[in-house]
């Protein structure tokens, strides 16, 4: 991505995307805590697929990326 304020705007989109498709899948941050430092974003891997698609999406949508 050209800038990193881009970057995150798409992260937050597809994150976004996810909570509304996969309600279901959003892990809870006290089930993981001490183990991540991440404090929202954790899905269940019942989900891997999806969130993959969605970044290969991603990625072939940027100009000059690997894809």
């Amino acid at each position: 991505m050209a800038t990193g304020h881009r970057a995150i705007r798409a992260e937050k989109k597809l994150h976004g995307r996810l909570k509304r498709a996969f309600p279901e899948s959003i892990i809870r941050r006290d089930k993981l805590a001490g183990a991540l430092n991440v404090v929202s974003e954790i899905y269940s891997g019942k989900i891997e697929g999806e969130i993959h698609r969605l970044l290969d999406a991603l990625e072939a949508a940027i100009p000059n990326s690997r894809a």
